[in-house]
C-alpha cells in the first residue's frame, strides 16, 4: 500500500527547479513531507544548517570549474 501511515502533503505547490545534484542532495537530507512543512521557500532551504556543507562544497567547485 502506498503512503501507508505517513503524512500526506501536496508538494506540487512547493516545486522549484534545481540541478540534479542539488535535487539529490536535498532529498538525501529531507523527505518531501519535511520540505513541504519546514522549508516553504528557497531562502528557507538555503539558510538551513543541514545543507550548508553541501552549498560550501558546491560554491568552491563552481569557482574552480
Amino acid at each position: 500500500m502506498r503512503n501507508s501511515g505517513k503524512d500526506s502533503v501536496d508538494v506540487s505547490k512547493y516545486l522549484v527547479e534545481v540541478c540534479r545534484p542539488c535535487h539529490n542532495e536535498i532529498h538525501r537530507i529531507w523527505p518531501h513531507t519535511e520540505l513541504a512543512k519546514e522549508y516553504q521557500t528557497v531562502d528557507m532551504l538555503l539558510e538551513a544548517p543541514a545543507i550548508q556543507p553541501y552549498l560550501n562544497w558546491k560554491r568552491k567547485r563552481e569557482r574552480t570549474a
